[in-house]
């Protein structure tokens, strides 16, 4: 494909601002989205750490359901909204499951993360 010289000067642009990511001039990283995005990683790799910490045979399959979320959350605007929230809900239903399992087993220390 073929684009006008302008449109090819606007791509060598953003790839050069591609170093802003994630810093204070990312004008893109401060939306609501960027900023639900973020909060998604750091409750993923709680939810891991804490399926981790206590990783028996028993509770593989709800270490893998957990691991597997990110996989369902697609889309973007309202369509990434529905997905999230549908994610966080089998999330919190999977915690559920793992504290209530390590509670038969005799472990503990396992919580639920704050969804906001």
């Amino acid at each position: 494909r073929q684009f006008p010289g302008v449109t090819m000067l606007g791509f060598r642009l953003l790839a050069r601002m591609r170093r802003l990511r994630g810093g204070a001039f990312d004008i893109f990283g401060k939306t609501a989205e960027r900023r639900t995005e973020r909060q998604l990683i750091t409750e993923y790799e709680h939810s891991i750490q804490r399926v981790a910490s206590g990783m028996t045979a028993e509770v593989r399959d709800i270490g893998l359901a957990l691991a597997r979320l990110p996989d369902q959350i697609r889309g973007y605007g309202h369509v990434k909204e529905a997905s999230i929230a549908i994610a966080r809900a089998k999330q919190k239903e999977l915690l559920d499951q793992l504290q209530r399992r390590r509670r038969s087993q005799g472990v503990s220390g396992v919580s639920v993360l704050a969804t906001g």
